[in-house]
């Protein structure tokens, strides 16, 4: 049986080449009370915006894992399409160049946001198992790269994407 865990993804800086497009913020929630501020990210509607962060790959998983990264998204509205993509490249701990392409193959998804403003949802991106440094292994570095696609035709969402966070999803057996 397999025995999956989630670790956090340290989301560091949005993209320079699409610069402005994604930025880290504050959001106040007013109910129930006190308030809360909750950090997020938010990706732009209407362009490109990317978010690149690292995480670090546990030296107790199994020698081939199945690996997702796994998106918490929500937006201040209740409908709306987003298209987001994730890209990623894992990194020998210790012998291999950081300056690495990542690998393009997982596909962009597009993302119906929950009928309630504010309403996380949960989306899952399967990583590859082979090529381009795939699959993970232990003590590699993963090096990854959130897209929001806000010119793509299917993204119709008004209003910016709030990404509440990201996690690896691995498998430890």
């Amino acid at each position: 049986m397999a025995t999956t865990t989630r670790f956090p993804i340290d989301l560091r800086l949005p993209g320079s080449v699409n610069a402005g497009n994604s930025f880290f913020m504050d959001q106040v929630l007013t109910a129930p009370t006190p308030d809360f501020d909750l950090g997020h990210w938010q990706f732009v509607k209407d362009v490109v915006g990317d978010v690149f962060g690292q995480v670090s790959i546990p030296n107790t998983i199994g020698a081939t894992p199945a690996a997702k990264i796994i998106l918490t998204i929500a937006a201040n509205a209740t409908t709306g399409v987003s298209s987001l993509r994730v890209d990623a490249r894992p990194i020998a701990n210790d012998a291999e160049s950081l300056d690495q392409a990542l690998d393009t193959t997982v596909a962009t998804q597009d993302i119906t946001v929950p009928g309630t403003a504010f309403q996380t949802k949960e989306v899952s991106f399967t990583l590859p198992t082979t090529g381009n440094g795939f699959p993970v292994a232990a003590k590699d570095v993963l090096l990854v790269r959130i897209t929001h696609s806000g010119t793509d035709v299917n993204d119709t969402l008004a209003v910016n994407t709030l990404l509440i966070r990201a996690e690896l999803e691995i498998d430890l057996s």
